[in-house]
């Protein structure tokens, strides 16, 4: 089933987007496309937004170097620590992609239709989309890298930590304790959204609107908790033989292709498991919970004056390896 969906995605590259979908990449995506010149001229923490709307807005990334794992727990999930090097920027998107984001591939794109049983109500637009396999996350992703003609992807695993993190070194991007209103999970984050118990709503909107809680000084948001975020690495037990650049961890030194990696927590997760290193893993098809979303990363050219950069310096003091 995942190849099948996945050949439908490959099939949009081809020469197959209807007129319609022509349309809508000539008129609302490609006057909003940087060109070479404006690439070059990103800085760290500049936005930017490739559409006329509905897609990711992006935040440029610095470079720089983090350590990855926690030694607190003795988790073999999140250990050995290691350093791991960013050599250069890259954009990630500021929140996750949301209902309505997503919906425009669905209205112009290549990723199908909602689910017959799948009823939408109007005021899951702002949250983050849910309740999709992870050939479906593919799929948009290709379709968004197709339609500005620009590297869009997943993050690696990696890449994700480095974002969460920071520059910090603590449990969450704010200290080690967890303060109210910064997040949204089951328990103790002193979330708005915490109200009524996660099972008793509808649960395509049980996650909060992206971006509701502060940002992080990357200009990065919920990063911590609402839902787990897949990214593109496969499931290892432990960090022993990891890669230091910050490249996906795929099926190189055992990498089980069968279990895709999560981050970050979800509104269902308790408090330890929203830190920064916490990490879980996922058939690709149960990806599709209502738990359980994902954010894009867009490549960059080498940019103007930017060198290596000053990224995070930081390493653990987190905990992680926590179930769903």
């Amino acid at each position: 089933a995942f190849l099948g969906v996945l050949a439908g995605a490959l099939a949009f590259g081809l020469g197959r987007e209807a007129p319609a979908a022509q349309t809508y990449r000539a008129t609302r995506v490609a006057p909003f496309v940087l060109d070479a010149a404006q690439e070059r001229a990103l800085r760290p923490g500049d936005v930017f937004r490739e559409c006329d709307g509905l897609c990711p807005e992006m935040v440029v990334v610095p470079a720089g170097s983090f350590l990855m794992g926690d030694e607190e727990e003795r988790d073999a999930a999140l250990l050995p620590r290691h350093r791991v090097s960013i050599a250069r920027p890259f954009a990630a998107g500021r929140t996750e992609v949301s209902f309505a984001e997503y919906g425009a591939c669905i209205d112009h794109g290549r990723c199908g239709a909602w689910p017959s049983e799948y009823k939408i109500p109007e005021l899951a637009g702002s949250r983050p989309v849910v309740h999709l396999e992870d050939a479906y996350m593919r799929i948009y992703v290709a379709w968004l890298a197709e339609v500005t003609g620009r590297r869009y992807r997943l993050l690696s695993s990696a890449e994700w930590e480095y974002v969460a993190r920071a520059g910090t070194t603590t449990a969450y991007f704010w200290g080690d304790e967890l303060l109210p209103g910064r997040a949204h999970c089951i328990r103790g984050c002193g979330s708005p959204f915490e109200d009524v118990r996660y099972e008793e709503r509808d649960l395509t909107v049980a996650a909060a609107p992206v971006g509701s809680f502060p940002a992080n000084a990357f200009g990065v948001f919920d990063m911590h908790g609402n839902v787990w975020e897949v990214v593109q690495d496969c499931w290892h037990d432990s960090y022993a033989g990891a890669p230091t650049d910050g490249s996906p961890w795929r099926e190189a030194g055992g990498g089980d292709c069968d279990e895709v990696v999560v981050r970050g927590g979800g509104y269902q997760s308790v408090p330890r498991g929203i830190r920064s290193a916490a990490r879980d893993a996922l058939p690709p098809a149960s990806a599709a919970r209502p738990f359980v979303g994902f954010r894009v990363a867009r490549d960059l050219p080498q940019l103007t004056g930017v060198a290596g950069g000053a990224g995070s310096e930081g390493g653990t003091g987190s905990e992680g390896g926590t179930g769903f």
